[in-house]
């Protein structure tokens, strides 16, 4: 449970980076991913959700 924000925030980043290296490594599956503003938006909102779960169990843990 302690390590859920930080698993949160390696996926949301590795969906960003997918959806870039779909161009460069002609992947068709994965370089039209970028342009789907509900996959980036998707991306961005785990990255902030995992930071926020990170910060709030951390604190718990802590208290």
């Amino acid at each position: 449970m302690k390590n859920v924000g930080i698993i949160l925030i390696i996926v949301g980043a590795l969906m960003m980076i997918l959806g870039m290296l779909g161009d460069p490594l002609s992947i068709s599956a994965l370089s039209d991913l970028c342009d789907f503003n509900a996959y980036t938006l998707g991306a961005f909102l785990l990255c902030v959700v995992g930071l926020i779960v990170h910060i709030v169990v951390n604190k718990k843990a802590v208290e």
